[in-house]
């Protein structure tokens, strides 16, 4: 299989963040229209990328153990779209509040995290002595730096009780993703399935570091969307491209044609 469709994808996700490049560095623009462009770029990125993971999830039959992984990936990718426009729209013209956005991303997480897990049963990784001590120090690093520069910052900072709350959960989440999505690449198997994992992991890791980065920014009051949007846009499209490839890839593997819809 030549794998034309992950082809056309790779290109066009290429182009997209060539264009956001473009925009970065050009000064010609102002500040308000640059950030327009960034956050309609992200919507479409994240949009491109849930559509495509439920594509790959009703593509499988009921019985595939991977049919409830992308499933949950996909939905908690959407939820997070219905965030991502939330947002845009409080941005733009004030409608709906910033909170809302926060509950959509939150129930998020909590699909991707589930997906994740679901994902290494369905791999079957087993760890090892080395993934394990490699997995706790990089836990360990995570735990204190999360408590150092969000989790206490975030408590002693002048937000509402209920925006300390919603943000601590959202941080909560994005560590424990983080820390799900390092013991997924310590213990994969070098298989068939491999290759969408180690790209599919490394997508949602950009995400979730943009929105620890995102999160630390605000609460030092630094405004700085580019920085969110320079890691979504890679994330989300990322994220979209392996899906395609997944839709072509399960063609390849015979293990896996007796549980598509379509063959």
């Amino acid at each position: 299989m030549d794998y034309r469709k992950t082809k056309i994808a790779t290109i066009s996700s290429l182009v997209t963040v060539a264009l956001v490049v473009i925009v970065l560095l050009s000064t010609s623009l102002s500040v308000e229209f640059r950030n327009v462009i960034l956050q309609s770029l992200q919507v479409l990125a994240i949009a491109f990328a849930a559509i495509a993971t439920i594509i790959v999830a009703t593509r499988l039959k009921q019985e595939s153990p991977y049919r409830r992984v992308w499933a949950a990936i996909g939905l908690g990718l959407f939820l997070w779209l219905v965030g991502g426009m939330v947002v845009a729209l409080h941005r733009a013209v004030g409608w709906l509040s910033f909170p809302l956005a926060g509950v959509f991303w939150m129930a998020g997480y909590a699909f991707l995290i589930f997906g994740v897990a679901k994902g290494q049963k369905a791999l079957g990784n087993k760890p090892t002595g080395i993934s394990i001590t490699i997995a706790t120090f990089a836990i360990a690093v995570f735990v204190v730096d999360f408590i150092v520069f969000l989790a206490l910052p975030l408590i002693s900072s002048d937000m509402s009780i209920f925006q300390k709350v919603l943000r601590l959960v959202l941080n909560i989440e994005s560590v424990l993703l983080a820390i799900l999505l390092i013991f997924t690449l310590l213990t994969l198997k070098y298989d068939g399935h491999s290759r969408t994992w180690i790209l599919l992991t490394w997508g949602l890791a950009l995400i979730a570091v943009a929105n620890l980065a995102a999160s630390y920014l605000q609460i030092q009051n630094i405004v700085i969307t580019e920085v969110s949007s320079v890691l979504w846009l890679p994330g989300s499209l990322l994220i979209g491209t392996t899906s395609v490839h997944e839709l072509e890839a399960q063609k390849d593997r015979p293990e896996e044609k007796k549980h598509l819809r379509i063959a």
